[in-house]
């Protein structure tokens, strides 16, 4: 009985310790599963800070194997070996605490590339805590982390920058808009040709690039989109040559080919941003040593297929230097936001990527051809439209003629000298002006007397009483009051708003003759009441619906003939299907507009939108635009007076009759 007392002990015994070897193998396996599939670095080093044992995750950051680094301090991971000694007197030493909080670090790699982490050290003790057995390190690469903060910080930046550039822009446009319009006025009374008048064409061109200027910094830093326009880049490109001709060391030769193109959709700011960029990366390439920066222009059939392109014809733009030239791995990520190989000071990384983005959202595309020490070219591709470009390159300058407006006109602006320029400007047509620098008095002047003025032009940003406060209770004072509003740049009211509101124009700060004198032209009567800017007959004649509506077919024909070199066999029945079309598009959005349909009215004032543009009806294109818009803002808003107006301009081309009932 004592032997079998005795064995089943031992069996009970054996049973219990394989029951806690099977425990612990199982433990371990977890704790091994653990160590190596978690991604951050762990490290185990003994007393003397020599790495004893690490994870796969520290053999993914660092690029050591295991078996290179045991038995190695873990002073050869530190990108800077002081903080080896400095952080051994805080947290790796037999007095330190044991302390789970982490701390920042940079850390190299095997190919000595220097990275951010966030680090948790500390001692690992025998089980009476009065020994050690060594020193665990938990290591996490924060490059990611760090690159989103940068980010943000930088997104912050521009935010900021936003604010600031948008008062900044104010200001300055006041400044220009002085500078241009007295150069105007000048022009005006010198004789074309003369010494004076030349120098002062230059002024006007430097205050319309001061302009541009200001356009494309708050385009970058706030995201303002533009309307794209159509537009014969090759112009732009020789004026931009012409300005790096004359800015760029003598060390570096600018040559340029520029053939005649066809026209592109673009936004001139933004393409004039493109070619600036590429054009400055060039010279930051050959800064040290001098070289030559070639820009060409010329016209280029794409077959389908090449790199993501729709077969078509495109103005190719290409941009070279004899620089540096860059890597494959560079040329890479050469267009990655943040991406830079200049100094900290020197750039943001953000030219190309800037670049980049121009292109793609004018359906263009960008490529790079780059050698070091052999130089790169770029090449940007943008689709061409069928319209024709008009060569303007041999025209000469000549200022604006005035029209006949004789108009009784509030003018209404914070800065003396624009209220100065806008009364002399006017005064010019013959009209009667009353200017004013305080928006509420210029209210209360209209209180007493609505009647006594056909047009008020108004400044947005002014103090006390914004433009558009002013305007909307002088509105509802005289709903028949044409208002043109006048703005640099303000985050409160772009056009669309304006015109919601019930302004007839909305023109940019600084302005320029043409510009205004249309603007004022539109405002007074959309019919044609006076005539001026894009009108016929003679100063002062009355334009009449009926004159209006018996020269429709020819105005239509002879821009398709201008515009788009058709031919009267391919304009007569494009005219036929639009004059069937359009009134019964009228009629249906009249419907819309009834039930209050607003997606479907949007959709419909689109396409009348689209067929008046393309007969090169723009003001009445404008009526359609303003009603598409406010629909699909689902304004509830009555648009059948708009509709019916719009009918009775085009009511010759033996339109149906559209009678108030359908409204």
């Amino acid at each position: 009985i004592k032997g079998l007392r005795t064995a089943a002990d031992s069996i009970s015994l054996w049973i219990e310790q394989k029951t806690m070897e099977q425990r612990l193998w199982k433990q371990t396996k977890l704790f091994e599963a653990i160590f190596n599939e978690v991604p951050d670095a762990f490290i185990f080093a003994d007393s003397e800070r020599r790495i004893q044992l690490c994870n796969q995750g520290f053999v993914n950051m660092f690029g050591y194997a295991d078996s290179e680094v045991v038995g190695l301090k873990t002073k050869m991971l530190y990108a800077d070996e002081t903080d080896f000694e400095r952080q051994g007197s805080i947290r790796f030493n037999p007095e330190a605490k044991e302390q789970l909080s982490p701390y920042e670090i940079n850390f190299k790699r095997r190919d000595g590339t220097v990275f951010p982490t966030e680090t948790i050290g500390t001692v690992v003790r025998t089980k009476d805590e009065k020994g050690i057995i060594g020193y665990l390190t938990l290591v996490r690469d924060v490059t990611l982390r760090k690159e989103a903060e940068k980010h943000q910080r930088h997104m912050q930046k521009m935010e900021a920058l936003g604010t600031l550039s948008g008062g900044i822009a104010h200001d300055f446009n006041n400044l220009l808009n002085v500078i241009s319009g007295f150069t105007d006025l000048t022009l005006l009374d010198l004789r074309e040709g003369s010494l004076q008048y030349r120098n002062l064409r230059e002024v006007k061109n430097a205050s319309e690039r001061a302009a541009a200027l200001v356009k494309q910094i708050l385009s970058f830093s706030r995201g303002l989109e533009e309307e794209l326009r159509p537009m014969a880049v090759q112009h732009l490109i020789k004026e931009v040559v012409k300005l790096l001709s004359s800015t760029l060391p003598a060390t570096i030769q600018v040559k340029q080919h520029i053939e005649p193109c066809g026209m592109v959709l673009a936004d001139s700011s933004q393409i004039h941003q493109v070619l600036m960029n590429l054009c400055t990366n060039a010279f930051h390439a050959m800064r040290q040593t001098g070289g030559v920066l070639e820009v060409g222009l010329r016209q280029e059939e794409i077959s389908s297929g090449f790199n993501g392109l729709s077969a078509g014809n495109y103005a190719l733009l290409t941009v070279s230097d004899t620089g540096c030239g860059m890597s494959a791995e560079v040329k890479e990520r050469i267009f990655e936001p943040y991406f830079t190989t200049k100094e900290h000071e020197e750039g943001t990384g953000l030219g190309l990527a800037t670049v980049h983005g121009i292109i793609k959202s004018h359906g263009g595309m960008i490529t790079v051809d780059s050698e070091t020490n052999r130089g790169s070219v770029f090449r940007v591709y943008l689709p061409m439209i069928e319209q024709r470009a008009e060569d303007k390159s041999n025209e000469e300058d000549s200022i604006f003629s005035l029209p006949e407006i004789n108009a009784r006109v509030l003018f209404v602006d914070d800065v003396r000298f624009n209220v100065d320029l806008g009364i002399q400007l006017l005064e010019r047509t013959g009209c009667t002006v009353r200017g004013m620098t305080d928006s509420t008095a210029a209210l209360a002047l209209f209180r007493e007397a609505p009647n006594s003025f056909d047009l008020v032009l108004t400044d947005q940003t002014m103090p006390l009483m914004t433009g558009c406060e002013m305007a909307r209770e002088m509105l509802k004072i005289r709903s028949d009051l044409p208002i043109i509003m006048v703005s640099g740049y303000s985050e409160l009211v772009d056009e669309q708003a304006a015109l919601r509101l019930g302004i007839r124009a909305f023109i940019r700060k600084p302005l320029s003759l043409d510009a205004l004198f249309e603007a004022v032209t539109k405002a007074l009567n959309p019919k044609g009441r006076y005539s001026g800017i894009g009108e016929k007959g003679e100063k002062g004649e009355k334009m009449t619906d009926n004159k209006l509506n018996v020269d429709i077919e020819a105005a239509a024909r002879a821009h398709l003939k201008k515009k788009y070199r058709l031919s009267d066999d391919k304009i007569t029945p494009m005219l036929a299907e639009v004059q069937e079309g359009l009134p019964k598009l009228i009629a249906q959005a009249l419907d819309d507009n009834k039930h209050h349909d607003w997606p479907r009215l949007a959709e419909r004032a689109h396409t009348i939108k689209g067929q008046l543009l393309t007969l090169g009806f723009e003001e009445l294109g404008e009526m359609a635009r303003v009603i598409e818009s406010s629909a699909k803002a689902g304004e509830d808003i009555d648009h059948s007076e708009q509709l019916r107006r719009l009918n009775s301009r085009l009511g010759n081309w033996k339109a149906a009759e559209i009678t108030k009932d359908k409204g």
